[in-house]
């Protein structure tokens, strides 16, 4: 599990945060999670998709991901992400994520993603 700053009161963040998820193998599947994030009260969903990785086997990808409620209905918004899937035995990491993410039409507040694996 991972997490980026938190971004407040942007309607348009962008995030450029690297991070690097071991993965059993190509089977594996990235689950990012975009919330609203609230200083007092739980942080609301904003929406979230999934990055199957063996979807990444032909070759490095960036391309904006479009955000899904709990019941997998579109809403607004997406993340931009440039992915990339590396063997463990090329010695390099397995996966890695530069979030550049730009979320568009969300709420002024503060916006928060969470990454899960």
């Amino acid at each position: 599990k991972k997490k980026t700053q938190v971004v407040k009161r942007n309607l348009n963040p962008i995030w450029r945060e690297v991070f690097t998820f071991k993965v059993a193998d190509s089977s594996s599947v990235l689950t990012v999670t975009c919330l609203d994030w609230d200083f007092a009260d739980a942080h609301d969903l904003i929406g979230k998709f999934e990055v199957k990785v063996h979807a990444l086997l032909d070759g490095d990808q960036d391309q904006f991901f479009g955000l899904r409620d709990e019941n997998g209905e579109a809403t607004q918004g997406a993340i931009q992400l440039s992915l990339s899937y590396r063997p463990a035995d090329s010695g390099a990491t397995n996966i890695s994520s530069a979030v550049a993410g730009v979320l568009q039409h969300m709420h002024p507040d503060t916006v928060q993603e969470i990454f899960d694996h």
